[in-house]
């Protein structure tokens, strides 16, 4: 819920889920015919893949006698099979077949969720009423994707981990905050941002400055595009011959990263991190070595050691006492991200 007093949106965390588009798994987790269970947004659900290669996700318990259907349910055509009773689930959620009944109840039906695969990331809609996407894609397909000069993502190059306490609120907010830098991940100095901005349902931001890196100082550039508050992507540029950021460019390194946050109930939250890594020279296999290994380990580092530690332990405040410096950027990005929250009610 989010209730707006003068300028200030007030966002409980710990009660709504806000509405977007969120990662449930990657592509090279299932074959035709896999299953998979999985509790994201408050509910147990089932993921699985059709015959035909695509994906569904359907609420887990089957709509005759409550089995699981994540556990031992069986992929026929578009169907999953309850492993109960055999009861036939089609992907709108409909029972098709009762094996040993002439008759189908037709009344009964499961709840699904819209999904999305891109650039090899599967994509759930939430809403909290189950109102339709409100944009179509979750997020641009990734240019690098399935180019031969770079690795491929699963599974060498996916992590994925629970966040007791998280929220993807707070790493939205991450991507407009340079002073952390110099804290958390070892920036040699405080930064500007170069520019920041909302554009429908994204919004982007750009920095610059100088990492100090067992190699000496490093600069770096970053470009930085969240899509609802679920899914950020990350362009990460480095110049290892030259500690000034001026001359590092985004796109130079091909690093890409995104880093989706998604909840799997109102105040905890499941991370994934997917890093598409340009190939070292000669290597042919799918595991990343040299250069593109330094960088997967060095992605890992900044995520899952000194950004968790800060996200899995805070406290989400509603009116932070923000530095002159900072609190234009800041209460930018909550101003944004104020539309995907539910309203609140209207007072009775």
């Amino acid at each position: 819920m989010t209730v707006t007093t003068g300028t200030q949106t007030t966002v409980r965390l710990a009660v709504d889920i806000p509405m977007g588009w969120y990662q449930i798994g990657w592509e090279g987790e299932l074959a035709p015919g896999g299953v998979k269970p999985l509790t994201v947004f408050g509910e147990d659900f089932v993921l699985y893949r059709d015959t035909a290669g695509e994906f569904h996700l359907m609420a887990a318990y089957c709509g005759h006698m409550g089995a699981h259907l994540g556990y031992g349910g069986e992929v026929k055509d578009d169907c999953i099979v309850c492993p109960y009773h055999g009861w036939a689930w089609n992907s709108a959620g409909k029972v098709v077949d009762v094996p040993y009944s002439s008759r189908v109840n037709r009344a009964r039906r499961l709840k699904t969720l819209p999904i999305r695969v891109v650039s090899g990331l599967i994509f759930a809609w939430y809403h909290v009423d189950g109102a339709d996407p409100v944009w179509d894609d979750p997020m641009p397909a990734i240019a690098e994707h399935g180019s031969p000069n770079y690795y491929p993502i699963y599974p060498h190059a996916v992590r994925e981990e629970p966040l007791p306490g998280g929220h993807p609120q707070f790493v939205v907010e991450n991507q407009v905050d340079g002073a952390h830098l110099v804290h958390v991940h070892k920036w040699a100095e405080y930064i500007q941002l170069d520019g920041y901005g909302p554009d429908g349902y994204s919004f982007s931001s750009r920095m610059r400055g100088t990492l100090n890196t067992k190699r000496g100082p490093v600069g770096q550039a970053v470009e930085i595009t969240a899509w609802g508050v679920g899914i950020v992507i990350s362009r990460h540029g480095f110049d290892f011959g030259t500690a000034d950021s001026a001359d590092a460019d985004a796109d130079a390194s091909g690093e890409v990263t995104t880093i989706c946050t998604t909840p799997t109930s109102p105040g905890n939250a499941t991370m994934r991190m997917t890093a598409w890594l340009p190939r070292s020279d000669g290597d042919e296999g799918d595991q990343p070595t040299g250069t593109a290994a330094v960088m997967l380990r060095g992605a890992h580092r900044e995520v899952f050691e000194r950004d968790w530690q800060i996200w899995e332990h805070m406290r989400y405040t509603q009116r932070p006492a923000y530095a002159r410096e900072e609190g234009r950027a800041f209460a930018e990005v909550r101003n944004w991200t104020a539309k995907f929250y539910p309203a609140a009610p209207a007072a009775q």
